[in-house]
């Protein structure tokens, strides 16, 4: 009996019977899987430093560069104890960066504390971004302002307000992101008392 004349089926071998040593040789970094007709088949081994991608239902899978989501820069800014008068404003933070990237994205965040007003005092936040150091010769994002303190009542506080915001960077070049708080009280002077009134931070994301 030669080994032609025997035939070998999946009921013949037993569990685990199959060592590595039996398998055939391939390359150093490659993975098994299977084709879109269920038959077995290699992944090549990418670059170093990447990772293992699906690409959904019948479709091998790849090695591929990672989605982003790092963190490329960290810039901040404070503003300490200050007033807005009637109709005033204020900038509250414009700090110049240099974009890593103009295809990466900015992530702000802004927290103000303890700013009192009279009665229906009004503050609100904008963010202005773009390549003059004038805040509001840039474009305004977003643009719709933020309202922090709406027809409050006197003596009352703004606690703590927290606020973010997801922008696309537009240019490679040297700019500005900028905070303005507009104080449209009508006749009233808003009041920032603290140390430190208002943090902000601005962070350059990889996408």
């Amino acid at each position: 009996i030669t080994m032609a004349q025997i035939k070998v089926n999946q009921y013949s071998i037993p569990d685990d019977a199959i060592t590595l040593a039996k398998m055939a040789s391939g390359t150093d970094g490659n993975i098994i899987t299977y084709d879109a007709s269920g038959n077995p088949a290699v992944v090549a081994s990418g670059t170093s430093g990447h990772f293992l991608k699906s690409q959904g239902a019948d479709t091998v899978p790849v090695f591929a560069a990672a989605g982003g989501g790092k963190v490329l820069q960290w810039l901040s800014s404070s503003m300490g104890e200050t007033s807005i008068s009637d109709a005033g404003t204020l900038t509250a933070f414009n700090i110049n960066y240099t974009p890593v990237s103009s295809s990466n994205k900015l992530l702000i965040f802004s927290y103000f504390a303890n700013c009192t007003g009279a009665a229906s005092a009004e503050l609100k936040f904008k963010y202005w971004l773009g390549t003059d150091s004038t805040p509001t010769n840039n474009t305004e994002v977003p643009s719709i302002p933020y309202n922090l303190y709406v027809n409050g009542t006197a003596g009352s506080d703004i606690r703590q307000n927290f606020l973010s915001h997801y922008v696309s960077i537009t240019s490679a070049d040297s700019q500005y992101i900028a905070g303005v708080l507009t104080n449209g009280s009508g006749g009233t002077v808003i009041v920032c008392r603290h140390s430190l009134t208002a943090y902000h931070f601005v962070l350059e994301v990889e996408v």
